[in-house]
């Protein structure tokens, strides 16, 4: 139930109410409803329903220096895990304190006049790690295989400059006839660029 109502416009003895809760305004009733002195008048009053609430990105990233970390000492490799797995492996990777890497995209969808935010994958399918030590990565229960990185030094700036530009607001991803990164190749190798994966 809404803490309260007040009108945020007044038309003759119409009134436009918006509706609140735990101090945050949930919803502006959709079309104008008559009002008396006892508050809304039922019978005129507008079905709305909640706009769902803008969840919070998880961990996409540890740790914070994870592109300095030496390639002698944390080479990258690449997770393939099955479908819509990536955060959970994302998950046991945090707890393990394993270095990974999860770019994530916000997408916004609208279903029966609701909007729905949510962040998925950028590649959906791959995991980047880091690290000698497979055994958090293979004993997660959703990895397929380990791709094996040959060009650490191209991999990992790649992955920096998309990194660079999510921090800046921008979406990463290639322009129409664009040849796209080694990253977005999910760890193949086309035969003409990107660092070559196996």
């Amino acid at each position: 139930m809404a803490d309260g109502h007040w009108a945020i416009d007044d038309f003759n003895d119409f009134r436009v109410v918006g509706v609140w809760h735990a101090a945050q305004r949930i919803a502006v009733l959709p079309r104008l409803v008559k009002t008396r002195e006892s508050g809304i008048n039922a019978p005129c009053a507008v079905l709305f329903r909640p706009a769902m609430p803008l969840l919070p990105k998880e961990a996409d990233l540890f740790p914070d220096e994870l592109f300095a970390l030496s390639a002698g000492s944390f080479p990258w490799h690449v997770a393939h895990v099955r479908s819509r797995q990536e955060k959970v492996l994302a998950r046991r990777l945090l707890e393990q304190r394993t270095p990974f890497y999860l770019p994530q995209i916000e997408r916004v969808t609208d279903r029966s006049s609701r909007r729905f935010h949510s962040f998925v994958p950028l590649f959906a399918g791959y995991v980047f790690f880091r690290g000698r030590d497979h055994d958090v990565v293979l004993r997660s229960g959703v990895t397929v295989r380990i791709i094996d990185v040959d060009d650490q030094e191209l991999l990992g700036a790649q992955l920096e400059q998309i990194r660079l530009l999510q921090l800046a607001g921008l979406r990463p991803g290639a322009a129409p006839g664009e040849r796209r990164s080694e990253a977005e190749h999910h760890g193949h190798h086309d035969g003409r660029s990107g660092a070559q994966c196996r």
